[in-house]
């Protein structure tokens, strides 16, 4: 079926005058969708081409074989930007936007002619982005894939007064930022202060990850998922110290917290150490990063780790941050942890004391593998009598597949 060259009028109005702002949830601009020009619109999130995951894995091949499609792919895109971002309905209801850009192959570039037309078109479309994103005057969530990181971008993010929260997912992104940095040496995309993602499927260069922090002063939140890369031969870098005074919640692997956490109030790390069937080297690699955050002497509230559960690990948490409220300990590579340790079971040893908890504990998590309704019963409710006969702040408790809750109510545990 032939894309029209704009979304209908009709759709629009009956889109604007129907639907409350409480029920405008999503619009995503895909092909399927306006393709289906009677498809109830709802939104307050925005996608932007999503469709162009209809060309599988982006295929260079496929690229190479089709350049007039994806030129009238992109000018359609680039007319739709346009309208929507300038329609001041629109982009009075918007909060969140996703930007899926096209990682193209450097050969594309450089062949023939006709390859330069839909190229061009593609870059329209972002500058079209660029130049009416700050119409959008609520949006507080974007999230960027596949989408290298341009001056432009980062000034309209600048101008955006609501964003909390921003996700991106390409290293590339991180690497250009070193080189818009010297451009823009003042820059500051200072109303982002909820949370920075980054989920990244090859390993990032910390030096970037730093100077996007450093444009983010006053960030509270950090989520990184994959792995850091550093150079054996250089020293490991840092993020400076005046950046992000009040980030308060570090969530990465345990090779970045020497980078980010040094004068850093982290009440709430979550440590990933990913290697799955290794786990005593898990756990060694867990034992610095918690090494690391204690000599920065942060105030830890809220702790989780993926690795095995040794009791040098639950020996130097409890003994290094008492006032740990809600500790949770999970496997690497899934939220499941192992509970037995040979033939004996972790919850016998909490409960008999073998392994101590922080005294504040008021939250422990444990995944169980073994766990099941029969199991579980009267025999696991024992054990949680004595630990909380030891912890007498401990009030919930989660453990087993099914994330089996027990909490403690009128002098007894109830599970829910």
């Amino acid at each position: 079926m032939k894309l029209p060259d704009d979304v209908p009028t009709e759709v629009w109005e009956t889109c604007f005058t129907s639907c409350s702002r409480e029920t405008l949830f999503s619009l995503s601009l895909t092909c399927r969708l306006f393709r289906d020009a009677t498809r109830q619109f709802r939104f307050k999130s925005i996608s932007v081409m999503r469709w162009l995951k209809d060309i599988p894995d982006f295929d260079a091949d496929w690229v190479v074989d089709n350049p007039d499609a994806l030129d009238s792919k992109f000018r359609d895109a680039f007319k739709r930007v346009k309208g929507l971002f300038t329609d001041p309905r629109f982009s009075a209801l918007v909060r969140s936007l996703e930007v899926t850009g096209v990682a193209f192959a450097g050969a594309v570039k450089k062949r023939k002619p006709q390859y330069a037309n839909f190229i061009r078109a593609y870059e329209m479309v972002l500058y079209g982005l660029y130049l009416y994103l700050p119409n959008i005057t609520l949006l507080d969530t974007i999230v960027l894939n596949e989408l290298d990181f341009h001056k432009d971008l980062l000034e309209s993010l600048a101008r955006l007064p609501a964003l909390t929260h921003l996700v991106v997912s390409h290293s590339s992104q991180l690497e250009r930022l070193l080189f818009i940095s010297v451009q823009l040496p003042k820059l500051r995309i200072t109303r982002l202060k909820v949370s920075l993602s980054t989920h990244i499927r090859s390993s990032i260069k910390v030096d970037g990850l730093c100077r996007l922090l450093e444009l983010c002063p006053d960030l509270q939140e950090l989520e990184v998922v994959d792995h850091p890369m550093f150079s054996l031969l250089s020293n490991r870098p840092k993020l400076p110290a005046a950046a992000c005074p009040n980030l308060h919640t570090l969530m990465c692997p345990p090779e970045l917290v020497e980078s980010i956490v040094s004068g850093r109030p982290i009440r709430r790390a979550e440590i990933r150490a990913d290697f799955e069937g290794v786990d005593y080297m898990n756990a060694e690699i867990i034992m610095y990063s918690l090494k690391v955050l204690h000599a920065n002497g942060v105030p830890l509230q809220e702790l989780t780790l993926t690795c095995h559960p040794f009791g040098h690990v639950f020996q130097f948490v409890a003994e290094c941050f008492p006032r740990v409220r809600k500790f949770e300990i999970f496997q690497p590579g899934e939220q499941v942890a192992p509970v037995r340790i040979g033939r004996t079971n972790v919850w016998e040893i909490l409960s008999q004391g073998g392994y101590p908890l922080p005294p504040a504990i008021e939250h422990f998590v444990l995944g169980a593998e073994w766990s099941s309704d029969e199991q579980i019963g009267q025999r696991q409710e024992s054990m949680l009598i004595a630990l909380k006969a030891q912890y007498p702040a401990l009030r919930r408790v989660s453990t087993g597949l099914d994330g089996t809750h027990w909490v403690w109510r009128h002098n007894c545990w109830e599970a829910v």
